[in-house]
């Protein structure tokens, strides 16, 4: 019987482990969100600010690039080194962007840079211009990304105006970013961690009631119903456990029943196959009652040892039938009202001779 209630029990054991894991699973899966939300919208940032950034940085070198080659056509013409050195070098130190500058002449050589210690000798093939009145390179190099921006001064002639402006602010726009959303990133899984102990905890609240309940179904107390206040799936589980508790107790009672009957049958046969013998033993110690009986009757005087064969022999019947009575006695009791004094009485009319010869006297 019992094992079978624990087979039926034991799914119900398994809402401990839900109530207990799961604020830890709803926490996980609030900073799975918020992680995949942030780097989305990081990386998503991070494509718009470069793409802004970039477009922006190449309207202000285009800028720079046609002012500059304005002031600088006449020098260039007029191989006014000074004067065109001078101007480059006040436009690198007001432009905190920019790298470097350089200008070629009309031979294809670098006639102004800016260049500290003297420029790099495959300088004119970073970005050649060639047919093209304006083109944009982005380099790589040990300083970082810097966009090459190539502008022709006169069309047809190999006098052309590069300004290489560097990337660094972009990556510091992108790191401060980064830092903002990691921050943000961070705040929000804690915030969300707290707030999904203190939701675990009403959504648990009944389950922990859907616990206890089930340890004491497990351990066979059927029939009972617990309360749980709550019109979700929560409070449709237990309407659901209740009944099947009631279905349990019902159950149990015609296992407990159809054992019961099951027993009684099994008396009732070794009942009818004790019979046979019960005769058979009943019938040797009448046997030696009679001759005893049959001898009293010829001869009045009795010894004491035949007395002593009788009292054996009637206390071996006297035990069969105690057995046999025990045996077939239904394990059941059933309680009514008696008359008290009228069994005193027949007790004490039972034992009278008994308590006569053991010199006991009735009030």
């Amino acid at each position: 019987k019992n094992s079978i209630f624990k087979k039926n029990i034991s799914p119900f054991q398994e809402i401990w482990f839900v109530a207990m894991k799961l604020w830890i699973k709803i926490s996980i899966l609030n900073g799975i969100i918020v992680v995949s939300l942030g780097l989305l919208i990081g990386l998503a940032l991070r494509s718009i600010v470069t793409t802004s950034m970039r477009d922006e940085l190449t309207r202000q070198g285009k800028s720079i690039s046609r002012n500059l080659s304005d002031r600088l056509s006449d020098l260039v013409l007029l191989d006014d080194f000074y004067t065109a050195q001078q101007s480059i070098s006040d436009v690198l130190k007001k432009e905190q962007d920019i790298e470097y500058i350089y200008i070629t002449n009309q031979v294809c050589q670098v006639f102004v840079h800016t260049f500290s210690k003297g420029f790099p000798p495959d300088i004119l093939h970073w970005n050649p211009l060639l047919d093209k009145s304006f083109s944009i390179q982005l380099l790589d190099t040990e300083k970082g990304y810097i966009r090459d921006l190539g502008l022709k001064i006169f069309e047809g002639m190999p006098i052309d105006l590069h300004i290489g402006i560097r990337e660094a602010r972009i990556r510091q726009t992108l790191k401060r970013i980064r830092n903002v959303i990691i921050g943000l990133t961070v705040s929000v899984t804690l915030i969300g961690a707290v707030l999904s102990s203190v939701f675990c905890h009403f959504l648990t609240k009944p389950l922990y009631k859907l616990v206890d309940f089930a340890k004491l179904l497990s351990k066979g107390e059927v029939g009972k119903k617990v309360e749980v206040e709550s019109k979700s799936e929560i409070g449709y589980l237990g309407k659901t456990i209740n009944e099947l508790s009631v279905e349990l107790k019902i159950y149990k009672q015609k296992m407990e029943e159809s054992y019961r009957k099951m027993l009684r049958t099994e008396k009732l046969t070794a009942l009818g196959r004790l019979s046979a013998g019960l005769a058979h033993e009943l019938r040797n110690p009448l046997t030696s009652l009679k001759v005893l009986f049959q001898t009293l009757r010829n001869n009045p005087k009795l010894a004491k040892e035949d007395i002593s064969i009788v009292l054996s022999e009637v206390d071996q019947m006297d035990g069969l039938l105690s057995k046999f009575l025990n045996f077939s006695k239904r394990e059941e009791f059933n309680l009514e009202e008696v008359d008290i004094n009228k069994i005193i009485k027949q007790v004490l009319n039972l034992t009278r001779f008994q308590m006569e010869n053991q010199s006991i006297k009735q009030n």
